[in-house]
């Protein structure tokens, strides 16, 4: 993990929000979606500015409500969010189970379930 989202890894929360376009519209939706919140679309969106697009509720976001966010985690194969530790399955390190947490913390689950190179 790189702490990044690439397009190929936003490009599966995309789908989860319902972008179903082909390769190039998603190219164009990447580069339109970095340009929102000034990452460079070859450097990645960080969690920052990936927590910016799902909090914007204009049409250039991707605001989701938490419980379509707590449901994106459960597809995405976690048991647990993402609390003070890293790890986002199996116990310890600040992980809690999949009972209510904050937005914050389904955020950045999400995140690190999307973000998969090195």
């Amino acid at each position: 993990k790189d702490g990044r989202l690439n397009s190929e890894e936003m490009r599966v929360f995309a789908k989860f929000t319902g972008f179903d376009g082909s390769d190039e519209a998603w190219e164009k939706e990447y580069k339109m979606l970095c340009g929102e919140v000034f990452a460079k679309t070859e450097v990645g969106l960080e969690i920052n500015a990936f927590t910016r697009i799902i909090n914007d509720t204009s049409e250039r976001g991707c605001y989701c409500r938490d419980v379509e966010l707590a449901a994106m985690v459960r597809q995405l194969g976690a048991t647990t969010f993402v609390g003070a530790g890293n790890s986002v399955s199996g116990g310890g390190g600040g992980d809690v189970s999949l009972m209510p947490v904050s937005r914050a913390a389904i955020i950045r689950t999400i995140f690190h379930l999307c973000d998969t190179d090195d």
